[in-house]
């Protein structure tokens, strides 16, 4: 590994990898990694990451959008103002695309627009769209958990995921359920599932085993899982012709349900989802 890392970087190398982390390298900056190592090849485009975009930004970047009563006032002239700031939108970003010193940072903000997936044709509102991409160039090249909780409460996902129709009790299933368990929403509408959050504890412990131990008993002094806290609480509360107290998907073990009446399953979840299990 250390005599890669030290291995010089030829022209078809250092083409080959701005091609992968840009768009279309120039010569000269093909030219400017030929003869490094590729160890110093990467931390040159590494160290070149940007966490602020390289043209000015729009006019309107930080505009809300006008109350109902003015929309409904003039439609006509609302929709040619949305329209106009999505083009200007459109050309913004691809100025950027051409003219950054950093394509890399551009390439990873497309690649978490792709991952984190909205579109501007559902939210209808490009300030709110040009906040998401600011977002995501700015927390993309950092700590995941922060990109991931701001995307949580950005106003255009928000949008995106229809979250304006969140009730309580009535949990929207675009951001409250993983695409995966999409084969689990008729049980869920017909109120025969519920979710439970698995949160943490406090001072955890630094053993993965021993920790997800205290985690499933629910007791930060437990010495080895015999009774899972799911297993517990339902004790005595068996729904009277079940065959299980609740189902755990993909999981090694029991966990939460150790020592009661909870199924494992590994087999296809579309399956199981069709069966009255619950």
């Amino acid at each position: 590994m250390a005599k890669n890392r030290a291995t010089k970087v030829r022209f078809d190398d250092a083409r080959h990898l701005l091609l992968r982390t840009g768009w279309g390298p120039e010569p000269a900056h093909i030219d400017a990694l030929v003869g490094l190592t590729r160890q110093q090849a990467v931390r040159k485009l590494i160290n070149g990451l940007r966490d602020a975009p390289h043209r000015p930004l729009p006019g309107w970047r930080r505009e809300l959008p006008p109350p109902r009563r003015e929309i409904r006032a003039d439609k006509r002239a609302f929709k040619k103002k949305v329209r106009t700031m999505a083009k200007e939108l459109r050309a913004w970003w691809l100025a950027e695309m051409i003219t950054t010193p950093s394509p890399l940072t551009e390439k990873l903000t497309l690649f978490w627009h792709g991952h984190f997936t909205s579109s501007l044709r559902v939210v209808r509102w490009a300030p709110a769209m040009l906040q998401q991409n600011l977002l995501l160039r700015r927390e993309g090249t950092r700590d995941f958990r922060a990109l991931l909780r701001g995307v949580l409460r950005d106003p255009a996902m928000l949008r995106y995921l229809d979250n304006h129709q969140n009730r309580v009790g009535k949990p929207n299933e675009n951001l409250a359920m993983h695409p995966e368990l999409a084969p689990l929403r008729p049980l869920w509408r017909r109120g025969e599932l519920a979710w439970v959050l698995g949160l943490g504890y406090d001072n955890p412990n630094r053993s993965h085993f021993k920790s997800g131990d205290i985690w499933c008993a629910a007791d930060p002094q437990v010495r080895a899982l015999e009774k899972g806290w799911l297993s517990r609480a339902l004790y005595g509360h068996q729904v009277s012709g079940s065959p299980a107290d609740g189902l755990l998907f993909g999981a090694a073990h029991a966990g939460p349900f150790t020592g009661g009446r909870g199924l494992v399953l590994r087999g296809d979840r579309r399956a199981v989802a069709t069966r009255r299990w619950l």
